[in-house]
């Protein structure tokens, strides 16, 4: 039975991981985390999910000497302390976190030399299989056409454009021989902070939403 560690536990990911660990035939639930002085400490993991698990959540990290492998859909900062200690006690990691910068990328291809490591910026087969459509279509369609993402979220969402968002630009340029992240594309940013509302023309539910846009990519051959 793999001993699967989740942090991040009592939010809306680390719940449904909660859930999908318990109908596992080969994996178990066997750390619970969350940050220092998250109202759930001390709580069943699977309170929230009308689950008893037998494991308390808490926030020592140290309890992940005690997983296999530790599942990891948090923050960057988070995603990093993390790394050290499952270095430590060689426990592999599955990481679906986004947002990091150069230098936290620096330290996950390091560990990735020593450690078992699985990263994507998202899990779903759908997208993974958009991936490869777009690297067909943007080999087929060439440089004579421009490339435009856009994406929507819930007003709670951190890093916009999200790394799904990101992933398909970079699949966009790596199809057609460019630089990414592109030099003469434009990126707009949304964030809770700083992000643009859509339209009051958009369908209800959007007024909820911060979206994204990426332009990318023109061919690194092609001059201004």
């Amino acid at each position: 039975m793999i001993r699967v560690a989740v942090v991040g536990v009592a939010g809306r990911m680390g719940r449904a991981l909660v859930e999908s660990l318990a109908a596992h035939p080969q994996a178990t639930l066997a750390v619970a985390l969350e940050q220092a002085g998250h109202p759930s400490l001390g709580q069943d993991a699977g309170a929230a999910v009308g689950r008893h698990t037998g494991v308390t959540i808490g926030a020592d990290l140290a309890a992940l000497a005690g997983a296999d492998v530790l599942i990891d859909f948090t923050r960057p900062e988070g995603t990093l302390a993390h790394l050290a200690v499952c270095r430590q006690h060689d426990v592999r990691m599955v990481i679906g976190t986004t947002g990091f910068d150069d230098a936290g990328k620096v330290a996950l291809a390091d560990a990735a030399k020593s450690l078992p490591l699985v990263m994507a910026p998202n899990f779903s087969v759908g997208v993974n299989v958009l991936i490869n459509l777009l690297d067909t279509a943007a080999r087929a369609l060439g440089d004579g056409y421009d490339v435009e993402i856009i994406e929507a979220h819930h007003r709670h969402k951190v890093d916009a454009p999200s790394g799904t968002a990101l992933r398909l630009g970079e699949a966009v340029a790596a199809a057609l021989g460019a630089i990414w992240p592109p030099a003469r594309s434009t990126v707009v940013r949304a964030s809770p902070a700083n992000a643009t509302r859509r339209p009051s023309a958009s369908p209800p539910c959007a007024a909820a939403m911060w979206w994204a846009t990426i332009r990318c990519c023109l061919p690194a051959s092609v001059s201004a």
